[in-house]
């Protein structure tokens, strides 16, 4: 059965909340909302948040993930030698403690192995930043299961992506820019930068003597950044120089990313893999690309119905500006994923919606016995069947065989044993089959005496063998090698004659006592 779940980024410019369906296999985004966010002075969360409805159309058994913003986060990768939980935890406690700005005891953290043997992923926030969260989002109806650490949520979107490769995933936004390192689905490395998209609208406005608004729609339409422009008309080189000047602080801390990873992790990516409303700027992958030294793209969501996520009708704009709140929503309850949902700010479950879960499970719970007893009704009746099947035909062989009907098969077999002993046995010991066997097994070999048998007569207690040797002391060999055999109890030659060539016709009684 599939599942709920929404994703909500808190971003500068909108907010995002990403609808999407999680089944067994497979996720299929299955919408977009946004709500724009007004610009100007403030928090930039509280302008987030007063963007959304005062009441959303959140069901109770939906699942929700909020992110919180990485501004608002001290992110650290610690070495830690241990791999036992309780241990790691307590010195991630202790080394957070000698290393933020806040009281220790003012704060929440959670941690997070990477791949990285002894590295560790660290992340903590004021509990005031959190409990003022969760009431503004209980206002407007939002209970989130989780809070996860924006800049390092990317791996529920990458892992499905490129499940096995080093991506370094940038989302630049309008006033934000997240960088997380993701190797093999898990992340390693995660930033947030302090720039955007309004730096970018800030330089076009001032250079340009625009408005705001018109400054917006100029970045929009008409701006650009090229490694080379040489090949540009003047207006749009001249668009270009401001673009790549604007962007150059953010380049140079992107490529400060890079670095980081290298030293401070050891991890190195293959790719380059940008999102965000403003990774939309024309030619900006290819720039990075140029810049970067790494192969860079766009982020695209699969088409197909059995990818494993599938998206369910965004285009390019949906999928760049969505990116942070489809990855929340599939990283809640990933439990390698960061959450502040720690302590007094642990989830708890409507008791409803257990009600309405434990009713389901129980009406399933009894599908399943009621399936289970005609399931094993049905079996026993055709076992029950072939039972009296085999019983008839016991009694119909052991009628034949013994003289009398038999229908247990132990009395059956106790019968078969003894009668083998007696000479008044149905079933005899040995068969003539196995007498011939007997027989061919130890008489001479044929380099030892040339011997044709003409006949062999099998009866109860007898055994004659009719036939020719090429002397008197060849039948003496066959008959003391007969006289070995343990079931024969004599071996006798009677009369020898002569006959053509010179060999010697004889007929052999055999006394038998297992037959």
């Amino acid at each position: 059965m599939a599942q709920r779940v929404l994703g909500i980024d808190l971003g500068a410019h909108s907010v995002k909340i990403a609808e999407l369906d999680v089944g067994f296999r497979s996720v299929k985004v299955l919408g977009l909302q946004r709500f724009p966010v007004l610009w100007q002075p403030g928090d930039l969360v509280q302008r987030s948040l007063a963007a959304l409805p005062k009441q959303l159309p959140i069901k109770a058994q939906d699942i929700v993930s909020v992110g919180v913003p990485g501004d608002r986060v001290l992110l650290r990768l610690l070495d830690i030698p241990f791999s036992d939980p309780r241990k790691v935890q307590a010195v991630v406690g202790t080394e957070l403690a000698d290393d933020m700005p806040w009281e220790f005891e003012d704060v929440v953290y959670d941690k997070a192995m990477t791949r990285r043997s002894g590295k560790v992923l660290a992340a903590a926030t004021r509990t005031e930043e959190i409990s003022e969260l969760l009431e503004e989002l209980g206002r407007r109806g939002v209970v989130p299961r989780q809070l996860a650490v924006a800049p390092l949520a990317y791996g529920g979107i990458v892992r499905r992506l490129y499940p096995e490769e080093s991506v370094l995933l940038v989302d630049i936004g309008h006033a934000r820019t997240n960088v997380c390192l993701v190797e093999e689905g898990r992340p390693l490395v995660g930033r947030t930068i302090s720039r955007g998209g309004a730096q970018l609208t800030e330089a076009l406005r001032s250079t340009f003597q625009l408005g705001y608004a018109e400054a917006e729609q100029f970045k929009h339409t008409r701006a650009l950044v090229v490694a080379d422009a040489s090949a540009l008309d003047a207006a749009s080189a001249r668009i270009a120089e401001v673009t790549a000047l604007a962007l150059a602080p953010l380049l140079r801390e992107v490529r400060r990313s890079i670095a980081l990873a290298q030293g401070r992790a050891g991890g190195a990516p293959q790719r380059v893999l940008l999102t965000g409303g403003t990774s939309l700027l024309s030619g900006l992958d290819s720039y990075l690309e140029a810049e970067l030294g790494l192969p860079t793209s766009r982020l695209a969501l699969q088409q197909e119905a059995d990818g494993a996520l599938v998206n369910g009708g965004l285009g390019e704009d949906g999928q760049a500006k969505g990116a942070l709140a489809i990855t929340l929503g599939l990283e809640s309850g990933h439990r390698e994923a960061l959450d502040f949902r720690q302590g007094e700010f642990a989830f708890k479950t409507d008791k409803s919606i257990f009600r309405e879960k434990l009713f389901a499970l129980a009406t399933a719970m009894v599908l399943l016995l009621v399936f289970g007893a005609v399931s094993a009704y049905t079996t026993m009746s055709g076992l029950r069947r072939e039972e009296r099947l085999l019983e008839a035909r016991l009694r119909k062989t052991t009628r034949r065989v013994l003289g009398r009907s038999i229908s247990d098969p132990w009395v059956v077999s106790r019968t078969l044993k003894r009668g083998a002993m007696s000479k008044n046995a149905e079933i005899p010991k040995m068969t003539a089959v196995d007498i011939l066997d007997l027989i061919s097994r130890h008489v001479p070999r044929r380099e030892d005496v040339q011997l044709d048998v003409n006949r062999v007569d099998v009866k109860a207690t007898k055994t004659y063998v009719k036939g020719t040797a090429d002397s008197l002391s060849a039948v003496g060999h066959i008959v003391k090698a007969l006289e070995q055999v343990s079931c024969f109890k004599e071996v006798s030659s009677g009369k020898i004659s002569e006959v053509s060539g010179g060999k010697k016709q004889f007929t052999l009684t055999i006394s038998t006592k297992c037959f």
